[in-house]
């Protein structure tokens, strides 16, 4: 039984670490956001990392980032290339800017709920973990 009882606290220490290596992972990381593209290609879109050296948060009047604005001057070269009327590529212009920084902010506001959530477990694992070598001292 007690070889039982140090085996969990074992798995209880490593899912606390794992849990601690993917909130930095969250945090650090770039958000993804996945686009169907014009003619069926997909597009990727690195959004910034919630740990990036600005605090700023993007807004929709910002200028895009790198990546963001790859796949906006890729998207809009087919737009200018299509026959559409000079005021509807216009509007499609405006549409794709837009969608592309809301998009990547909802995914940063997901990554922030994932990395609540991440949080709050692995503080729960270390806290029983605590708990639980607290017990076994006064036992013994």
């Amino acid at each position: 039984m007690e070889g039982m009882r140090g085996m969990k606290g074992k798995w209880a220490g490593l899912l606390a670490l794992l849990g601690a290596a993917w909130m930095l992972f969250l945090f650090f990381n770039s958000a993804d956001v996945k686009y169907s593209g014009f003619d069926g290609d997909p597009v990727g879109v690195k959004c910034p990392a919630l740990g990036r050296l600005s605090s700023e948060t993007q807004d929709l009047d910002e200028p895009l980032a790198e990546d963001e604005s790859d796949a906006f001057s890729a998207y809009m070269d087919k737009v200018r290339a299509s026959d559409e009327p000079p005021e509807y590529q216009q509007k499609r212009e405006v549409d794709a800017r837009q969608t592309i920084l809301a998009d990547c902010q909802q995914a940063r506001t997901d990554r922030v709920a994932l990395l609540i959530l991440v949080t709050f477990a692995t503080g729960l694992l270390t806290f029983a973990q605590v708990l639980r070598s607290r017990r076994k001292s006064v036992d013994e």
